[in-house]
């Protein structure tokens, strides 16, 4: 699992190498709400012109089985995990195609690569973004534009920790830093090259 830490750090270190950075994110800005968020997108475009990198990162998830869990509650996992990428990868495209190229990573998870008890909809949720990201990637590529998934296991923030999940001390567990440090890393390559996917593990978990 993992969080908005994510785009967080990330955000840092593209602003520290001179990137201007605008972030949609929770708890801020309700995700969930696609047609507002398709309105703020475009309202940005507008203003900034077309975006060069999007990185899209925001997850949410609920532990519990599939008679446990309510299905608004699986709904609202698939509009932010899914929908939400989705419908900014749309807002995006057009400005990255019409000035030749751009970078588009999501923020997917190796949840995502195999089903969980108690992790259906995130799992399910993560999969979807996987999917749909080497899909886009297909349609893209052609325009010079990469479409890469990042696929990170558990990151030590505050989500794992409120999911009651083993997250063990900071110098052994992945950190979003390391998460962040891969993402621009990915963006570095030179633009003849991308990479399809990429997982990224901890070393040694306690």
């Amino acid at each position: 699992c993992h969080c908005a830490r994510i785009g967080t750090a990330s955000a840092a270190v593209l602003d520290a190498d001179g990137v201007e950075v605008i972030g949609l994110h929770l708890p801020e800005f309700d995700l969930s709400d696609i047609a507002t968020l398709e309105a703020r997108a475009a309202a940005l475009i507008e203003a900034r012109g077309p975006v060069d990198i999007l990185v899209n990162n925001a997850g949410v998830t609920i532990l519990g089985s599939v008679l446990e869990t309510p299905l608004a509650d699986v709904e609202r996992v698939f509009r932010v995990n899914f929908l939400a990428p989705y419908a900014l990868m749309r807002a995006v495209l057009p400005g990255m195609i019409a000035q030749g190229g751009g970078d588009i990573i999501n923020v997917s998870s190796t949840a995502g690569d195999r089903g969980a008890a108690t992790l259906s909809a995130y799992s399910a949720s993560k999969a979807a973004v996987s999917r749909f990201t080497e899909s886009v990637a297909q349609e893209v590529r052609k325009h010079n534009i990469r479409v890469p998934a990042l696929l990170p296991s558990t990151v030590n923030p505050e989500m794992a920790a409120s999911l009651g999940l083993k997250i063990g001390s900071e110098d052994r567990m992945m950190q979003t830093a390391d998460v962040a440090d891969l993402v621009v890393s990915i963006l570095e390559l030179p633009q003849r090259v991308f990479v399809r996917d990429a997982s990224i593990l901890t070393t040694n978990p306690q």
